[in-house]
Order: C-alpha cells, then structure tokens, then sequence
C-alpha cells in the first residue's frame, strides 16, 4: 500500500509538473506576442515618409482666351489669343487643341506667341472644329507667373448665336493639350478656360 501511494504522489507529481511548465510556457509564449504586437502598432504610428511622384505633384498650368469680343456680326473676322501660364515652372513645349463649332465658327489662321521658338504643328480643320498647335522652346525660358501668348487664332462667324471656345483637356493625358515642364517632361496642365462668343445677325 505505501509502495502504492508513494508511485500515485509521484505520478501527481508530474502531473503538476508538466501543468506547470506547459503553464510557464503558454504565459511566456503571450508575453512575446503582446511585445510584438505592441512595437507593430509603435512602427504604424510613425508618420510615413511620402514621396511626391510626377503624377502626385501639383498640376500648375493653366490655359486661358483673352481678346473675346463680347459680340461679333454674322460674316465678321476677329482675334482671340490662347494664353498660358505655368507659376514656377519652365517650359519646354506645349500643346494646345482648341474645339470649336464649325456651324457657328470658321478658323482662318494660326499666328505664333513669343514664348516658343519653334511650332512644330499648327493645323486648322474647319470640318470637326479643331485647331492643333505645338510649340517648342530649345532655350531655357522664364518661369511662367504670369499669363503667356501661346497663339493668336483668327476666326470668322458663320451663324448668328451662342458658342464656345474650349480646349481638348484631361488630366494625365499626353495627347492632348499639355504644358510640358522642362527637365521632367511632365504636363503641369492642371485647368483650361473657355470662351463665350455671341454672334448677331
């Protein structure tokens, strides 16, 4: 009998023993994982280092009409200018597509601004009511604060009414009117305006 209950107690013994280490192992074990847990959430609340990429950095330019007559008479020739600007930006070329209504509008010609050295592009299509023209600058330039002639566009009224003057633009895109930052070749185009012109009879 006491052989018997001293190999019971022995038993317990480990028992209680292995209850323990497992114990001590499981509290270790948590201890770590809490410790990790804790140095991820200290790392996530370290504000991130944010790089700006091209497509991040703010668009700038802008494309304006200036010159609009407030009216003009069926069969009358007149002059708007297409202006730009780009603060703190050089250029080195630009594009600039200009929509207008056919029914209401005829292109005559393209005259060339200051800014650009060379137009490599300067066509006129009365039939879908679209002027191309692109400019290049092989010289350093000024940066562009203030607003910039890009063109000057002859137009004559066909048909008495309301029509507009706008730019083919969107965002991101590169083949359509851009303003292309020198160094980078980034289009810094970021708003374009529109024109109003009221033909009478």
């Amino acid at each position: 009998m006491n052989q018997q209950g001293s190999s019971d107690y022995r038993k317990i013994l480990v028992v209680v023993l292995v209850l323990v280490i497992l114990l001590g192992a499981i509290v270790v074990i948590r201890a770590q994982r809490n410790a990790a847990l804790q140095k991820s959430m200290e790392v996530q609340k370290v504000a991130p280092t944010i790089i700006l990429s091209p497509t991040s950095l703010p668009l700038v330019g802008e494309y304006s009409f200036s010159g609009v007559p407030v009216s003009v008479k069926v069969g009358q020739t007149f002059n708007v200018s297409i202006d730009f600007k780009a603060p703190k930006t050089v250029l080195d070329g630009a594009d600039a597509y200009v929509r207008f209504n056919p029914t209401y509008l005829k292109a005559d010609s393209v005259t060339e601004g200051p800014y650009f050295s060379e137009y490599l592009r300067k066509t006129i299509d009365n039939e879908e009511g679209m002027v191309k023209v692109t400019g290049f600058r092989s010289k350093t330039g000024d940066t562009l604060d203030k607003n910039v002639t890009f063109f000057t566009l002859s137009l004559t009224a066909q048909k008495s009414g309301l029509t507009n003057l706008t730019f083919d633009f969107q965002k991101g895109r590169t083949n359509l009117s851009t303003l292309v930052e020198k160094g980078t070749s980034r289009n810094v185009l970021g708003t374009t305006g529109k024109a109003v012109i009221t033909i009478a009879q």
